[in-house]
């Protein structure tokens, strides 16, 4: 995360240091060959690399065999809410392709669940939310201070993945921006227009001032639970 700037990728992780400046270290100060983790580490603070790190966004899912195998058996929230699952979905396209990072399987709607707005996936397709969020009662409805504590599962997942990466493999967690979220909990699904959204933004800006502040904190918190657990980077 940045200060200034947009919330992009960052390395969170101890790198090694120079013990005369403590800075990052440059590539020909690091023994041996470039681990997949290192590369990308050194990516992330801009040092030279090898080659330029590798890793596709959506890596783990449909794509792959192993994963429609374990969909056959589960539902899509089992996969994200149990750590064991998601740590093995995680780990599918690594043990395949050998990526330089692994990327949390997660949703970006989890930080809704975080605050009290569950969803669940329609037989038919598509996601249907608990309730919608259509007045100031429903905003108030909005718990920061729980996602922390409701969205232990992802905590207890990361580090079954750090461990199974065993230092070789950098990990990568998400979240959802503050108006993609919001989008989803205003409308009840994706959208192209965001119509909703945008009338509570002229309609009543206090009360979307308020929903992208409860949204921006939720987000940094689920964020900061990511980086405790082991994430070498994040990103939005």
């Amino acid at each position: 995360m940045q200060a200034n700037g947009p919330l992009v990728l960052k390395d969170m992780s101890p790198t090694t240091h120079s013990l005369k400046t403590n800075r990052p270290a440059s590539p020909s100060q690091v023994p041996g060959a470039l681990t997949n983790r290192q590369r990308f580490l050194n990516a992330c603070h801009c040092r030279p690399v090898d080659h330029p790190p590798v890793w596709l966004m959506r890596q783990a899912g449909r794509v792959l065999p192993e994963y429609r195998a374990l969909k056959e058996k589960h539902s899509f929230l089992e996969l994200v809410q149990t750590p064991e699952l998601a740590a093995a979905v995680t780990l599918q396209p690594i043990r395949r392709f050998d990526f330089d990072a692994a990327i949390l399987f997660c949703d970006i709607l989890v930080v809704a669940e975080g605050l009290g707005q569950r969803y669940q996936f329609r037989d038919r397709g598509g996601i249907e939310m608990e309730f919608l969020l259509k007045s100031a009662a429903d905003v108030d409805r909005l718990e920061v201070g729980a996602v922390t504590e409701r969205l232990q599962y992802v905590a207890k997942a990361l580090p079954l993945i750090k461990s199974a990466l065993n230092g070789r493999t950098a990990l990568i967690g998400f979240a959802g921006s503050p108006w993609t979220l919001a989008n989803f909990m205003v409308e009840g699904g994706g959208v192209k227009e965001y119509t909703k959204a945008k009338a509570i933004f002229y309609s009543d800006p206090p009360l979307f001032a308020q929903l992208l502040e409860k949204l921006t904190q939720a987000v940094t918190n689920f964020l900061q639970l990511q980086i405790d657990a082991g994430a070498d980077a994040v990103q939005i």
